[in-house]
């Protein structure tokens, strides 16, 4: 890692053969138009069974390992092994671009942050309208509420570690808890929160292809009070490859 590092990108993958190289090649380019931007990424492995991890390392990416297969567990250590200022988490099938690069790092230089989180949109031209629906709602609710998605959530390493990071007995909605209580960190030392709208992120559909309404809405269910700590329940995110 370079020792004057900003930032340090937490990817955490299973299985992410597919995705990852594109995912690093974009970060890649974006931070690579940014001025004095130094930067590292680590990747957490957590228990892959393809070539996650050399694909990693063959796109510059530090690599470690998470044995217990949660997505909360792989973000926590991957930032366990950085020290940088900042930490961004990114999903390994999410593309980051230059625009909200630069606007990300410009608060980051500026200090008047503590958590900065993006809005989102799937790599779907035509979608039908039931996502359309879920996605433009939780975008609504994201400015709104000021809570930002799990493919992209930037925050100073300080406050990470002083909350506790991700909650590790949450199967999913690990980012909203970790949103709620970066809030109130943000509220006790006098610091904003930011959903960037200028140019979101864009994430895989690839949870929602081929899925019926029907089967979308049950993945619902997981909202209900007791259901994002069981792993049954969460399972649509972790039957195959939890990408969320």
């Amino acid at each position: 890692m370079p020792a004057t590092s900003e930032v340090t990108f937490v990817i955490p993958a299973y299985n992410e053969a597919q995705e990852l190289s594109l995912t690093l090649s974009c970060l890649h380019h974006a931070a690579a138009c940014q001025a004095d931007f130094r930067y590292d990424i680590v990747v957490c492995d957590n228990q892959s069974t393809d070539d996650t991890a050399s694909i990693a390392r063959s796109c510059h990416a530090r690599v470690v390992h998470e044995p217990v297969q949660q997505i909360a567990r792989a973000r926590n250590t991957g930032a366990a092994a950085a020290s940088c200022r900042w930490l961004i988490f990114l999903d390994a099938d999410t593309r980051i671009n230059r625009m909200l690069m630069a606007s990300v790092l410009e608060k980051i230089r500026s200090g008047r942050y503590g958590l900065i989180g993006s809005l989102v949109e799937f790599d779907i031209e035509e979608l039908d309208w039931f996502p359309l629906l879920v996605i433009n709602t939780w975008n609504q609710v994201s400015l709104l509420s000021r809570c930002a998605a799990g493919s992209f959530i930037a925050c100073p390493t300080s406050a990470f570690r002083e909350i506790g990071g991700f909650h590790p007995d949450l199967f999913a909605g690990e980012e909203i808890d970790f949103s709620l209580r970066m809030l109130r960190w943000c509220r006790n030392h006098t610091v904003q929160a930011h959903i960037e709208a200028v140019a979101p992120v864009i994430t895989s559909g690839r949870k929602i292809r081929g899925k019926s309404t029907w089967e979308m809405v049950k993945q619902l269910a997981i909202l209900f009070p007791g259901s994002l700590r069981s792993r049954t329940a969460c399972d649509f995110w972790y039957n195959d490859q939890w990408r969320d």
